[in-house]
């Protein structure tokens, strides 16, 4: 059987999503440890999204979202802010951020396994 980019074969990942996910986030803090471009503001961003993530049965992705809506749970109230920490996640290589510019859409955000 194939095995991922977390090294898990397939059947393992379909079983147990949430110990994959309880992983995914245990290996973020792991990798921000060394990591000094890393604040506050960009953990509360990305856990409010693996939350998100988590909050699904299944591992599915990606998370789709709006904004707004979610700002609040990262207790973030700038847009600015908030698009700046996804943009630097996303160049530190710890999400892939689709942004839209639309806002009657969602942007969404694949998280990677670190």
């Amino acid at each position: 059987k194939k095995a991922n980019r977390m090294g898990l074969k397939e059947e393992t990942v379909r079983a147990y999503p949430c110990e994959i996910k309880s992983k995914v986030l245990e290996r973020f803090l792991k990798a921000i440890e060394a990591d000094h471009r890393v604040n506050p503001r960009h953990i509360s961003v990305f856990v409010t999204l693996w939350g998100l993530w988590a909050e699904r049965g299944e591992l599915h992705q990606p998370v789709s979202f709006k904004s707004r809506e979610i700002m609040q749970l990262a207790k973030i109230s700038s847009s600015k802010t908030w698009h700046s920490h996804l943009r630097e996640l996303h160049e530190y290589g710890y999400i892939t951020y689709q942004a839209v510019f639309n806002r009657f859409k969602r942007s969404k955000v694949y998280i990677h396994y670190c």
